[in-house]
């Protein structure tokens, strides 16, 4: 078989026979629940592209929001801190 047309397994076909994975009840709720319909901005037919994209996409306030949350910050403070970070350049 062509290596480039081979099968990669997804996420939660990689993470179905983790021990440490699976014990982790929000790590298997992101893959159960976000990730099936997860889409990237330029999905066709999205909603996602709006007037103020430049201040979230590729910005310092979504890689600051990346940051915490894959440091473990508490999830309701990093999503307060990333839409204050908004809300300060966003001005309509």
């Amino acid at each position: 078989m062509d290596p480039e047309h081979r099968h990669r397994p997804s996420g939660s076909e990689i993470n179905r026979g983790n021990p440490e994975f699976q014990s982790d009840p929000n790590a298997v709720k992101i893959v159960k629940l976000w990730q099936p319909i997860a889409k990237t901005w330029a999905a066709p037919g999205g909603t996602a592209l709006f007037s103020n994209i430049s201040y979230v996409d590729s910005t310092p306030a979504i890689s600051d929001f990346g940051q915490n949350v894959l440091s473990g910050k508490a999830p309701k403070d990093a999503l307060t801190t990333f839409q204050a970070t908004l809300t300060s350049l966003i001005k309509d």
